[in-house]
This record gives structure tokens, C-alpha cells and sequence, in this order.
């Protein structure tokens, strides 16, 4: 096995002993039960005054084989959902770009996705 299949699997086994399930939101077209580790990246902005802002983002370690609608693999996307089942008033976090990207890959063969949220409430 080479060494980016095995941190592949490493991190597959650790969604699956870490992870929590979630539900992953497009708008009416889907809702996708799938699991996750949660994290988080530092943001930070400058104001037109030279202003430094730092703020933290939440993010989701997800499988991409996770995300799948009718067949096809979702690719995430601003706006999208997702809701931590699991924790007490189900809190619901809104899809957003860091920079230019809404995801990027956590492993050298991509098959995990690593989303960018900002929490925006309890589920309704």
C-alpha cells in the first residue's frame, strides 16, 4: 500500500471512530445524512484602513463517497447546509468561501473534503 492510500484510509477510520453525524443541505434538492470531524481555520481580513480582523471558521472533515446524490458526487458549494445532529438545538452552518475556495482536500488523494462554514443558527 503506498503512502498516500494509507493516510487515506487513516483518515477514513478516523471519520469513522471520530466523526458525527451531520446532514448536508442543498436548499429543497437534497439533504444527505453523512459523518464528520469537526475543526476550524483562522480567517483573517484587512480593512481599506489597514484594519487586521481575525475570526474562526468552522469546518467539516467529510468523504467525498459521502456526498453523493442519485449517483452523482456533490461538490460542495457556497450556501450550502450542514446541521450537527447530534448536539443539543441542532445548530446549522452556512456553506462560505475562504478565499476564493469553499473546500479544499485534507488528503494527497482527495478523498476527503475539508468545508468552510460559519454557524448561522439552530435548525427550524
Amino acid at each position: 500500500m503506498t503512502r498516500n492510500r494509507m493516510i487515506a484510509e487513516q483518515m477514513k477510520r478516523l471519520r469513522a471512530g471520530y466523526g458525527e453525524p451531520l446532514e448536508y443541505r442543498r436548499g429543497e434538492e437534497f439533504a444527505l445524512p453523512c459523518s464528520g470531524i469537526v475543526g476550524q481555520t483562522t480567517q483573517q481580513t484587512v480593512t481599506e484602513a489597514g484594519i487586521v480582523s481575525a475570526g474562526q471558521l468552522r469546518d467539516f472533515l467529510i468523504g467525498v463517497e459521502e456526498l453523493a446524490f442519485e449517483g452523482d458526487l456533490v461538490i460542495p458549494q457556497a450556501g450550502d447546509r450542514i446541521c450537527r445532529l447530534d448536539v443539543e438545538g441542532l445548530p446549522v452552518f452556512e456553506v462560505l468561501p475562504d478565499g476564493d475556495d469553499v473546500y479544499r482536500f485534507s488528503d494527497p488523494l482527495e478523498t476527503q473534503y475539508r468545508i468552510h462554514t460559519k454557524g448561522i443558527g439552530a435548525d427550524e
